[in-house]
């Protein structure tokens, strides 16, 4: 009952947060803001999964979960690719112009009353009295079998990074409840650590992914003579660090 009563605070709160950041995004924008607001909405579908609730309950805010997940690939893009501004400017402008239609987005969609109606929803949510105890065993299983594919794709580490994050924060919410210092805090570094170099390949494939837009829309011919080269160096350096990452993972999980 203890562990019920403390689940179903956590994914209140997280509700709550869901709620609170998304008023907070508008008009500033602002990155941590945006970041929070996504981490809130994967923490709380990460524990409805684990759960076996209805995902479903987060639908109408899906919408502006993906909106904001834009605006923040471009400012973290914007961020991390700094260093080839003076060979881009015009890509830069780009994101730029990006992120300002996306806000455009944000304002046509944003309904408070949604999310209201979503907080109402989540604090009716019953915790289940027998856990999900298949919860990890099944990712475990399937990031195993993805991994043995003779050809591993971006969008498979991709998958991959989801299954760990929902891992990562259901034994985070283990750990806090039971108050353990070894077992779980020992799992939760590894997985914690490799969300964090898996994301760190995700942003390198954003960059890419963005970068390759862009050049699908460029006509000047000089421009597209630089975009070849710089696209040229990115794809090298995330290839190095693909077959790193998945040798890591690898080791971690097999």
């Amino acid at each position: 009952m203890q562990m019920q009563k403390a689940v179903n605070k956590k994914i209140c709160n997280l509700a709550e947060g869901l709620l609170r950041n998304a008023k907070q995004v508008s008009p500033r924008f602002d990155e941590n803001i945006i970041h929070q607001l996504r981490t809130s909405f994967k923490k709380l579908r990460a524990l409805l999964r684990w759960q076996n609730n209805n995902k479903k309950i987060l639908k109408p805010v899906k919408e502006i979960y993906d909106i904001a997940g834009e605006i923040r690939n471009a400012q973290i893009v914007l961020k991390n690719t700094i260093a080839t501004k003076n060979e881009l400017p015009e890509f830069f402008a780009w994101l730029d112009s990006s992120i300002n239609h996306y806000k455009g987005e944000w304002g046509k969609i944003f309904q408070p009353k949604v999310l209201n109606t979503l907080l109402k929803k989540i604090k009716k949510v019953k915790v289940k009295e027998e856990f999900n105890r298949f919860f990890f065993s099944k990712r475990i299983k399937k990031i195993k079998r993805l991994l043995q594919a003779s050809f591993i794709s971006d969008d498979t580490l991709h998958e991959i990074r989801k299954m760990i994050k929902d891992m990562q924060y259901v034994s985070e919410l283990f750990q806090k409840i039971n108050k353990e210092k070894n077992g779980y805090s020992k799992k939760n570094k590894d997985i914690k650590y490799l969300s964090e170099v898996l994301g760190e390949y995700i942003d390198k494939y954003v960059e890419l992914i963005l970068l390759q837009t862009y050049r699908m829309n460029e006509k000047n011919k000089t421009v597209l003579k630089r975009i070849i080269q710089v696209q040229q160096n990115w794809e090298h350096e995330k290839d190095a660090q693909k077959k790193q990452l998945v040798k890591l993972v690898k080791g971690k999980i097999t």
